[in-house]
C-alpha cells in the first residue's frame, strides 16, 4: 500500500490503487442431443463441434491464462436419477433423459482453476463428451448457482459468474423459461450474489433473454448457426470485459490499523489526468438513481467489495486510460438516497 498526504481540506489520506477482483467462470455446457445438429454442411461441422472448438480456443489463449474457469455439463445421468446411458457416451442417436436433481449439477466435471493449468483438462473433458440428453436447464442452473455461491464464499478474491451455454429453450425437469428465470433471480438475490450469463447458440433463442435479465446480466448473447465459433469467442470475451471493471476489493488497512468503513472514498481520474472526481456513496444498489459518480458496498454491515453504480460504470469503462483510487481515512462523501 502506497501512501501520500493531502486529499484536500487538510485531510491526511492514504491512496490505494483500486484492485479489481479476478474473474472466475463456471461454464454449464449444454450436451443435449440437438447439439449434434449440423451448422456447416460443407465441412459437416456440428453445433457441438463448433462450440467446443471455440471454447478450446478461448481457454488456450495465453491472454486468458490467469482466469480461473471450471466446467460442468447438462443433462447428466447422475446417481440421483435420469434415463439410461452415461454422460458423454454416444447414445446411438437416441436422446436420453437426464437427472432432475440440482445437487447432481452442483459440482464440477473440471474444478475451477486458472487456465494456465486448467485449459488442457477442460479440452480433454470436452473430448470425452457427446450430446445425448434432453435440456434440463432448471436443475442445471439451480445446481450451478449452488456451486458458484459455495466457491465464491471460499474465494472472495474472485468475482465468480455462472455461464450457461445452451442451444435451445429449456425442456425436461419442469424447465420452463419462467422457472429458470426465477432460479436465476434467486441466485442474484442470494448471498453471495451470483450473476448468470447466457450464451444461446441456434435459431430459437429469443426467450433466453429473460433468463439473462433475471440473472442480472441485461441480455443473452444470441449466436446463429452461421458463425458459431467466432461469435462464441466474442461472447466469452465480452463477458470477461463486462464483469470486472466496476467492482473493487475493499483494501486492507496497514498492519496494526483498523479500517473505518465510514471513511472510505472512491476517486476517479480520467485518462487526461485532470478533473478528478470524488464518487459519492449510496446505501446499496437501490440507491443508484441514474446519476453518475455513485458507488455502494456489497454489504453495508460487513463490506468486502466496492461496486460502482451502472451509469458510473459505463462512464469509466469508456475511458481506457482512467484511474480509480480508493482513498482511506477521510470524511466520506455520501449522498442520501431519496
Amino acid at each position: 500500500m502506497s501512501g501520500s498526504s493531502g486529499s484536500g481540506g487538510g485531510c491526511a489520506a492514504t491512496f490505494v490503487k483500486a484492485e479489481s477482483q479476478t474473474l472466475a467462470m463456471f461454464i454449464m455446457l449444454d450436451q443435449s442431443k440437438s447439439m449434434d445438429n449440423i451448422v456447416d454442411t460443407a465441412t459437416m461441422t456440428s453445433r457441438w463441434s463448433a462450440v467446443t472448438s471455440a471454447l478450446k480456443t478461448f481457454v488456450s489463449n495465453p491472454v486468458a491464462a490467469t482466469i480461473p474457469v471450471g466446467l460442468q455439463y447438462f443433462g447428466l445421468t447422475g446417481a440421483s436419477g435420469g434415463g439410461p446411458g452415461v454422460p458423454g457416451v454416444p447414445g446411438g442417436g437416441v436422446q436420453v433423459n437426464s437427472s432432475c436433481t440440482a445437487s447432481d449439477y452442483a459440482k464440477a466435471d473440471v474444478p475451477i482453476a486458472p487456465l494456465s493449468s486448467n485449459a488442457s483438462l477442460i479440452t480433454a473433458s470436452m473430448a470425452m463428451h457427446t450430446p445425448t440428453s434432453n435440456t434440463p436447464t432448471l436443475p442445471a442452473v439451480e445446481g450451478g448457482i449452488q456451486f458458484v455461491a459455495s466457491y465464491a464464499s471460499a474465494h472472495p478474491e474472485n468475482k465468480v459468474v455462472l455461464v450457461l451455454a445452451t442451444d435451445g429453450e429449456p425442456s425436461g425437469c419442469n424447465s420452463s423459461v419462467m422457472n429458470v428465470s426465477n432460479a436465476a433471480a434467486a441466485g442474484l438475490a442470494g448471498t453471495p450474489s451470483v450473476e448468470t450469463y447466457v450464451i444461446g447458440v441456434g435459431s430459437n433463442l429469443t426467450n433466453l433473454d429473460a433468463i439473462a435479465v433475471a440473472g442480472g446480466t441485461k441480455h443473452a448473447f444470441l449466436i446463429g448457426d452461421a458463425n458459431v465459433q467466432q461469435e462464441l469467442l466474442t461472447a466469452l470475451t465480452a463477458i470477461q470485459g463486462d464483469v470486472l471493471p466496476c467492482q473493487y476489493t475493499v483494501p486492507s488497512p496497514d498492519k496494526g490499523s483498523t479500517l473505518d468503513f465510514g471513511k472510505v472514498n472512491v476517486r476517479f481520474t480520467p485518462g487526461t489526468g485532470s478533473g478528478q472526481t470524488e464518487f459519492q456513496k449510496v446505501d446499496g444498489a437501490a440507491g443508484c438513481t441514474g446519476a453518475k459518480n455513485l458507488w455502494y458496498y456489497d454489504n453495508e454491515a460487513s463490506p468486502t467489495q466496492i461496486l460502482l453504480c451502472p451509469e458510473t460504470c459505463t462512464m469509466i469503462s469508456s475511458d481506457g486510460m482512467a484511474k480509480v483510487d480508493i482513498v482511506l481515512d477521510c470524511k466520506q462523501t455520501v449522498v442520501v438516497p431519496r
